[in-house]
């Protein structure tokens, strides 16, 4: 079976305290895109990462994965998926993340064992029921997207990667999002979908009576 080996430098592995790590979130996105058919890029694919790490924050208070993220004038950049599938440019990435250990990751494409129906033998990191839970809700609300409505989202006015880039002022550079500023946007999301949920609620109850 054809696969490769790279290296890729993410020392935040060795001492980190969250849940899971942003390879096991893309690889769960991959995976799904494989099974609905629906092609990621490298940008769409950080996108949907970075979402889940900031709904993931939201809901639980507290960092989804301990890679660093970065602000850019083309999305949200995890530096780690970035130097892994780099190679990819605009296209549809086919290979998946096989596993993963230290500073070694192997990769496939199920493509490959499709075709030579094969089983999919690979060491993949479980992910916690509410960790899922978020996932799911990330792709049945986002995949289907076109990535320009996906990127007004990400550049609301009081979006940090928004304020980033206008610190930027155009320039072709990336600045590290502080956690604690993507935490305090998404809950920001998060109280105004609920008032805007509760107050459907009371009209939707008004209307019985």
């Amino acid at each position: 079976m054809s696969t490769v080996t790279t290296n890729v430098e993410h020392d935040s592995y060795q001492q980190h305290q969250s849940p899971t790590n942003a390879f096991a979130v893309a690889n769960w996105f991959l995976d799904k895109s494989e099974k609905d058919n629906i092609p990621l890029n490298l940008a769409k694919l950080q996108d949907l990462v970075y979402l889940a790490y900031g709904w993931y924050y939201a809901y639980y208070e507290s960092p989804l994965f301990d890679d660093a993220i970065f602000a850019t004038l083309r999305g949200p950049a995890i530096s780690t998926l970035a130097t892994l599938f780099k190679g990819n440019g605009k296209n549809p990435i086919k290979q998946h993340i096989k596993f993963f250990q230290d500073d070694q990751i192997e990769m496939y494409e199920p493509s490959i064992y499709k075709s030579l129906n094969e089983p999919e033998n690979h060491d993949r990191k479980i992910l916690e029921e509410n960790i899922e839970e978020i996932l799911e809700g990330i792709w049945s609300t986002y995949a289907l997207l076109p990535r320009d409505q996906i990127l007004n989202i990400l550049y609301r006015p009081t979006s940090p990667i928004r304020k980033i880039c206008e610190q930027l002022n155009g320039n072709f550079h990336a600045m590290v999002i502080e956690p604690e500023s993507i935490q305090e946007y998404f809950t920001e999301l998060l109280d105004t979908y609920s008032e805007e949920i509760e107050q459907d609620d009371i009209k939707q109850s008004e209307s019985n009576k």
